[in-house]
């Protein structure tokens, strides 16, 4: 099989600091179909997809292989994301019979994702995913990047969710500690 290793398509970030942290992210050439795939058919008015990223990582955590992936409705309303649960169960549970040393990794985004959204979903794929983190692939569907590396970026990282004050009502964002692997 051909492998897309993201090592040689990105700037690597800083050497993340504990061990155990997902470092090398290597994505199978048909998930980045799938992304494109998603995105171009997304529902009218849609400016984001995203999805679940599957596959195996290493016996030490260091190194994650994304072998195969599928979009999960969802929307907002009002500020707040809603993911279709339901259909991400049996998606899973479908892949499952067909491959079952694949489990959720990581996350992907294609289009625009303000902050606070990608820290509920990050912070939904952290609950789902097995082994570790979960990375997320993002991919450039405007083409803005400078260069070609930068179109497919892979991070792992924490949530760091909204807080609200109950005196106040006041809601600091949500948003998240990201490195790129």
């Amino acid at each position: 099989a051909i492998r897309l290793h993201l090592a040689s398509l990105v700037t690597m970030g800083p050497p993340l600091a504990s061990p155990g942290t997902t470092s090398v992210v290597r994505i199978e050439p048909s998930v980045v179909l799938t992304m494109c795939d998603s995105y171009v058919r997304r529902g009218e008015g849609v400016s984001r997809v995203i999805g679940a990223a599957l596959g195996t990582r290493s016996a030490d955590g260091a190194r994650c292989d994304i072998k195969s992936a599928y979009a999960i409705p969802c929307h907002e309303r009002d500020g707040e994301m809603f993911v279709d649960i339901e259909f991400h169960r049996t998606m899973l549970g479908l892949h499952a019979r067909v491959n079952e040393s694949e489990r959720v990794v990581g996350w992907f985004s294609c289009g625009t994702l303000e902050p606070a959204a990608r820290a509920l979903a990050h912070e939904f794929f952290a609950k789902e995913t097995a082994g570790g983190a979960p990375v997320h692939v993002m991919l450039d569907t405007e083409f803005t990047s400078a260069r070609a590396g930068d179109l497919l970026r892979a991070e792992v990282g924490e949530t760091v969710l909204a807080v609200t004050d109950r005196e106040s009502g006041e809601t600091q964002s949500a948003g998240g500690r990201f490195c790129e692997a």
